[in-house]
C-alpha cells in the first residue's frame, strides 16, 4: 500500500511540473508569460488532483 502511494505521488509530481513547463513555454511563445504560467499551474493542480 505504501509503495503504491509513493508511486502515485511521484507520477503526479512529475505531471504537475510538466504542466507548469508546458504553460510557461506556451506563454513565452505567445508573449504572455504570466498567463501561461497560471494556466500551467491550474492544469497541474487539476491533473494532480485527478491522479
Amino acid at each position: 500500500m505504501e509503495n503504491k502511494m509513493k508511486k502515485d505521488f511521484s507520477a503526479s509530481g512529475i505531471l504537475f511540473v510538466g504542466c507548469i513547463f508546458i504553460g510557461l513555454g506556451l506563454g513565452i511563445i505567445f508573449n504572455v508569460v504570466v498567463a501561461g504560467l497560471l494556466v500551467g499551474l491550474g492544469t497541474g493542480f487539476l491533473s494532480r488532483g485527478i491522479i
